[in-house]
């Protein structure tokens, strides 16, 4: 099954856009595209995924439990199931962590926290 994907150019912080390629954006899209269905082929085999440096993406499998229904506090069974995850690498939460730092107005890198 083919699942579409939907692209949107955005603009950044400083005026950059997220097209940032010099080809055709319909060579974007298949490169794109091929890379998601590689990754998504990947996780239905049940193997892992590494991107040194952006994170790994591999399948959770649950076990089967009982929850509580909120409203009524009735036991439900909740079958097995399998998820997929993506863990971020350190260098990609550090890199968001510091550009979410400084949007929201805090410490500028190496400044020890004085904000210089």
């Amino acid at each position: 099954m083919e699942i579409p994907y939907t692209f949107q150019s955005q603009t950044l912080p400083g005026g950059r856009s997220t097209d940032f390629t010099d080809g055709p954006r319909m060579n974007v899209r298949l490169v794109v595209k091929a890379f998601l269905g590689s990754v998504q082929d990947a996780l239905v085999r049940g193997e892992g995924i590494e991107i040194r440096g952006f994170g790994t993406f591999r399948v959770r499998h649950r076990k089967a439990r009982t929850a509580r229904n909120p409203r009524t506090g009735e036991p439900v069974e909740v079958p097995p199931r399998s998820a997929p995850v993506f863990r971020p690498s350190s260098l990609f939460r550090a890199r968001v962590d510091r550009t979410a730092s400084h949007l929201a107005g805090g410490p500028a890198e190496g400044t020890g926290g004085a904000g210089v």
